[in-house]
């Protein structure tokens, strides 16, 4: 479990940092209420606590706050968060640390470029078939199913345990790594392929 201390208006907050299993099911929850924080200020978190039914703003706070410490001593979610601008203060801060590099890429998500493959080409994309398969079951909600993206890909040498136990940025930020080196690797291949085509003439 990764640990991240924040100065606050009030001492320091420590608190866990949430790995690619909790963060994805929080965010995939959060997505499903319309989620449209994009720079994460504490107007727009605001605005999103507002925005959710109390059920999953209490799982919300709980999730992020889970464990946490202030000043060295257990933090009371109902206690010390009775003052409202603290609350908003330190859910900025810890939505940010877990949040922030996902969001960045949801609200301007990275898009495979569309590479239009004829018959004789399509023994090239052979070796995707696997992750095709993958990805054409994963939902935006099935947590499983988009960590088994990044795992069947030989893009990477993470063991299951140390993808689901990283932190929510970096897994994402890997995840968005190797879309973009399978989008260059199947553009390179198909420019490969026009060559030899145009060479075949």
């Amino acid at each position: 479990m990764s640990l991240k201390a924040f100065p606050t208006s009030q001492g320091e907050l420590l608190v866990k940092v949430l790995n690619a299993r909790e963060g994805l099911t929080l965010a995939f929850k959060l997505l499903q209420h319309s989620l449209a924080v994009s720079s994460i200020t504490p107007d727009e978190i605001t605005a999103l606590l507002f925005s959710l039914p109390d059920s999953l703003r209490n799982k919300l706070i709980n999730t992020l706050f889970s464990d946490a410490q202030l000043n060295n001593k257990p933090l009371d979610i109902d206690d010390d968060f009775s003052d409202y601008n603290f609350l908003i203060e330190c859910l900025t801060l810890v939505f940010k640390e877990n949040f922030g590099v996902f969001l960045s890429f949801v609200v301007k998500p990275f898009v495979k470029p569309d590479f239009v493959y004829d018959a004789e080409i399509h023994s090239l994309c052979a070796a995707d078939t696997t992750k095709a398969k993958i990805d054409s079951m994963a939902e935006i909600d099935d947590v499983t199913a988009t960590i088994q993206s990044v795992y069947f890909s030989e893009l990477h040498h993470e063991t299951w345990e140390s993808l689901t136990n990283m932190s929510l940025g970096d897994f994402w930020l890997l995840k968005v790594g190797i879309e973009i080196r399978e989008s260059a690797k199947a553009e390179t291949e198909h420019k490969q392929w026009r060559v030899r085509k145009s060479q075949r003439k």
